[in-house]
């Protein structure tokens, strides 16, 4: 019985592969013209020219960052005009690369040793950033490094004071007693 399924050709299909053949190698060449081209305009984006490429090395300064970053941040935040949806109000969220500029520049006055400067700072961050409505301008991920960084460089300002390696309690006191004098402020304005 197997043999007699073979021979009358109940399973034995015949595919003709000549039309598959044909398109096939079309498609293989349009996808190979596509890379070609890819890879051309990669190069062509990416090509300078010699004259062009010498310009550019005589102009090129790298960025240093010398503990100065928090001089570029102009405060209160949101003081400076956006264009975009809702750049009416003028108090939209800061932009995540703003937000990390201004994270960027706690972070470079606490490990340079400046911690009272980077309390005032991020003091006055975060007092610019808060709003009537409680949303503020900035994201509660970055408030709250800033003030972790508030903290530590509070805490490190309280341990050089007493000589004392560790300041944490004296260093919540000296935020809880900064916290008061700053609403005292606003009250006054």
């Amino acid at each position: 019985m197997g043999d007699n399924d073979m021979e009358s050709g109940l399973l034995n299909i015949s595919l003709s592969d000549s039309e598959g053949e044909g398109q096939a190698d079309i498609d293989k060449g349009a996808a190979a013209d596509t890379d070609t081209q890819q890879q051309q305009s990669r190069a062509d984006r990416t090509a300078l020219s010699e004259p062009a490429f010498q310009v550019l090395r005589a102009t090129y300064r790298p960025k240093v960052e010398n503990g100065e970053i928090w001089r570029s941040i102009s405060l209160p935040l949101g003081s400076t005009p956006r264009d975009g949806p809702g750049s009416g109000s003028g108090l939209q969220k800061l932009s995540k690369p703003e937000a990390q500029e201004v994270v960027h520049a706690a972070e470079e006055l606490y490990f340079f040793g400046r911690f009272a400067e980077a309390v005032q700072f991020v003091r006055g961050v975060l007092l610019s950033a808060s709003s009537d409505d409680g949303g503020g301008l900035l994201d509660d991920e970055t408030r709250a490094l800033l003030r972790y960084y508030e903290t530590r460089c509070a805490a490190r300002i309280a341990a050089a004071a007493t000589g004392a390696e560790s300041g944490d309690d004296a260093a919540a006191a000296a935020i809880q007693k900064g916290a008061g004098e700053q609403r005292l402020e606003v009250d006054k304005n």
